[in-house]
């Protein structure tokens, strides 16, 4: 289903951040999704991964719905 959403997304012309977060069992995993190379985090890397996301899309964050 994830793959589906992305691909949704992308078609709907939304730009894709190559990162997602699993349980700590995936974490370290890249997972290939056309010629993107998406990183899995686990929880632990939850909070610095998103910052780093934030700063890196700055424009963005205004539709992410954070608090």
């Amino acid at each position: 289903m994830e793959r589906a959403l992305l691909e949704a997304s992308i078609s709907a012309g939304l730009e894709s951040v190559s990162v997602c977060f699993n349980g700590t069992e995936d974490a370290g995993k890249i997972v290939e999704m056309g010629e993107t190379e998406i990183t899995v985090h686990g929880p632990s890397d939850r909070e610095n991964i998103l910052s780093s996301v934030f700063e890196e899309h700055p424009n963005g964050g205004d539709n992410w719905g954070r608090n």
